[in-house]
């Protein structure tokens, strides 16, 4: 093998290897290890295969491209998109990339996940899948609570018409990059890149890249370019320069200049030349000008270093007292007095299918800081919420209020920030309602009572990181409301009095 091609392989290698690592650990970085809810707190789970199901529904007024999926199990796992077994893997450390043709309406990602031995040992699933469209827009699905999970293996579980609603949420072991797993993912990734056994090939993984041909320089051109024409007149002008120089020798001769000079003194002109003598008197008129310059200092130069800023802090209370308190209560958290709001899209009652993303921004009163919330939450049919950019609990029923009961820390100081992802998963009627409050710091029997209505956001897409607080959803549209609490097909659904605690 000639030393130029082995070279270029070894650079394609490294190239492929560190590029892998950076783009991994990219998407990863928004995906949690996820498995059944019998792992224990050390990332320990009885030996065995769960199954994970996930749905998702793409935008039905776009095109969609192939979509690319990474994923990662700790021992190995079988991946199926709509029932098509797509590719399988064992590495622990390592991550495998896929591509697959989604569909027009309903999709569904399954996994077979197992951890293999006979003994417990930590078990994880890693998942990151980006669903480009033509249009530039990319939507992400990460593990994370939303997913369903199956401590067995039903036939048929990776069918799109197998049903897992009674399935119950993923749990999260630990973030990507901690726990058992630690940073190694990334690290090794690259060396399997593209790997795996994909059966639906619309993009082939890329873990290989092609030879690229060494260029073909051209030397001759070079030297043509470095023979400006232009030099040869710039080496001329020089040498008139030179025939000055001689002349200054003359000049040490003053002999033939006093002549020149007598042919002008010839000319009585030069006479009066002479008698702009008095004129430097004149030039002695300007000696008032530093009597001009007397004022200068008498410009009151003391009011100058007079800082004027010295009062400005005087005005400036910086300790501004905090609002007061909101009026105590004795009433306990209802949503009966809370309307169902959806997007702009309801046509007769009925919602397209897909997830959309909800906002509420709330504003605390100022020197005033939230500790704790209250929230009951319904959503027709599926959701994920946050709370201040932290997963707070999932829900999959449609018929169900949920309540959560949530510490704030540390507390938020300026504002709360409540994200919903809610998804229509079947068509039909859509909706989501909520009652909110808040409790402060320092204002004991007091809280902050807050409602779904018009002034929620909303977008048609779930942008990543929507949950945020800092993400920017001013060009969101304003909530539509579709009603008061007991309208119909949801009537008055029952609220559970035990609350779901929570730390964000």
């Amino acid at each position: 093998m000639p030393i130029s091609v082995l070279l270029l392989s070894v650079i394609t290698s490294f190239l492929l290897f560190f590029c892998a690592s950076e783009t991994f650990a990219q998407y990863f970085s928004n995906s949690k290890w996820i498995w059944s809810n019998d792992i224990a707190p050390t990332h320990i789970a009885p030996p065995g295969p769960r199954a994970f199901r996930r749905y998702f529904y793409p935008k039905p007024e776009k095109t969609l491209l192939p979509c690319k999926i990474r994923i990662a199990a700790h021992d190995t796992y079988d991946l199926f998109v709509n029932g098509v077994h797509i590719g399988s893997g064992q590495r622990t450390l390592g991550s495998n990339s896929y591509s697959a043709v989604l569909r027009p309406g309903r999709n569904v990602f399954a996994i077979k996940a197992t951890n293999g031995l006979s003994v417990p040992k930590p078990a994880g699933l890693l998942m990151d899948i980006q669903i480009p469209y033509t249009d530039g827009f990319t939507e992400g699905i990460f593990s994370d609570p939303t997913w369903r999970v199956s401590n067995s293996i039903p036939a048929g579980f990776e069918n799109l018409a197998f049903d897992h609603s009674r399935w119950t949420p993923a749990t999260v072991v630990t973030n990507y990059g901690s726990g058992p797993w630690d940073a190694q993912l990334s690290s090794s990734s690259g060396a399997i890149l593209g790997g795996g056994v994909p059966k639906l090939s619309a993009n082939p993984p890329s873990g290989n890249l092609p030879p690229t041909p060494e260029p073909a320089p051209i030397p001759k051109q070079e030297p043509k370019s470095q023979q400006p024409p232009s030099s040869a007149p710039i080496q001329v002008t020089p040498l008139p320069t030179p025939q000055p120089l001689p002349i200054s020798n003359p000049d040490t001769k003053p002999v033939p200049k006093p002549v020149e000079k007598s042919e002008t003194e010839s000319n009585p002109k030069p006479v009066p030349l002479q008698t702009p003598a008095p004129k430097p008197e004149t030039a002695k008129k300007p000696e008032p000008k530093p009597e001009q310059q007397k004022p200068v200092p008498t410009q009151k130069a003391a009011p100058k270093p007079e800082p004027t800023k010295k009062p400005e802090p005087k005005p400036e209370p910086k300790p501004v007292p905090a609002a007061p308190c909101p009026a105590k209560s004795s009433k306990a958290l209802s949503i009966t007095e809370s309307p169902w709001i959806w997007t702009n899209e309801i046509k007769g009652g009925n919602a397209p299918i897909g997830a959309r993303a909800f906002r509420k921004i709330i504003t605390l009163p100022h020197g005033r800081a939230a500790t704790a919330a209250r929230v009951l939450l319904g959503v027709d049919d599926h959701f994920s919420f946050y709370v201040q950019g932290k997963l707070v609990g999932t829900g999959a029923v449609w018929s169900a209020i949920h309540n959560y009961a949530i510490d704030i820390r540390p507390a938020a100081k300026s504002e709360v920030v409540i994200a919903v992802n809610a998804a229509n998963a079947e068509g039909g009627p859509a909706g989501l309602i909520a009652a909110i409050e808040l409790k402060l710091e320092g204002c004991t029997g007091s809280v902050i009572s807050i409602t779904s209505d018009g002034t929620w956001k909303y977008s048609t897409n779930v942008p990543s990181g929507f949950e945020k607080p800092n993400f920017d959803d001013s060009k969101w549209a304003s909530a539509k409301i579709e009603g008061k609490y007991g309208m119909a097909p949801w009537g008055r659904l029952a609220v559970p009095t035990a609350a779901s605690r929570a730390t964000v």
